[in-house]
């Protein structure tokens, strides 16, 4: 009974639209009990960096001042955010043809492959692989 209440709290703080994070937040938030429940996928450093944009990106670094440009350093495209790279990124075509395989997803937003990797222990190992 407790971890039901817990649960809903949690849905009912997720879908405040003051909190930051919308993109993940979105994500994770339609399959909040299966994200919970999943007896495998482990967060790693740079899943983490896909999951919520930061790190590594141009744009969340020219953000906190730490490049001077946000553009993609490996395409010269748009700006480099995670979503970028998941979709995008010319750069990264070869590794997101093998995620589309592994995880047998077409659609590679950050809200399906959160879907495909609750659901499947594969996935999610080629999801953390593509971070």
């Amino acid at each position: 009974m407790e971890e039901l209440l817990l649960r809903k709290q949690w849905q009912i703080h997720l879908s405040k639209a003051s909190l930051p994070g919308i993109r993940t937040r979105d994500a994770i938030r339609p399959i909040l009990d299966e994200w919970l429940d999943r007896k495998s996928g482990s967060i790693v450093f740079h899943l983490t960096q896909l999951l919520s944009g930061h790190g590594c990106f141009n744009a969340y670094l020219y953000k906190i001042g730490k490049v001077e440009d946000p553009a993609c350093s490996h395409c010269g495209g748009g700006p480099d955010t995670a979503e970028h790279t998941l979709v995008d990124c010319a750069a990264w075509a070869n590794e997101r043809e093998d995620l589309e395989k592994w995880t047998g997803q077409r659609n590679l937003s950050l809200g399906e492959m959160v879907k495909a990797a609750v659901r499947d222990p594969e996935a999610w190992t080629a999801m953390t692989r593509f971070a």
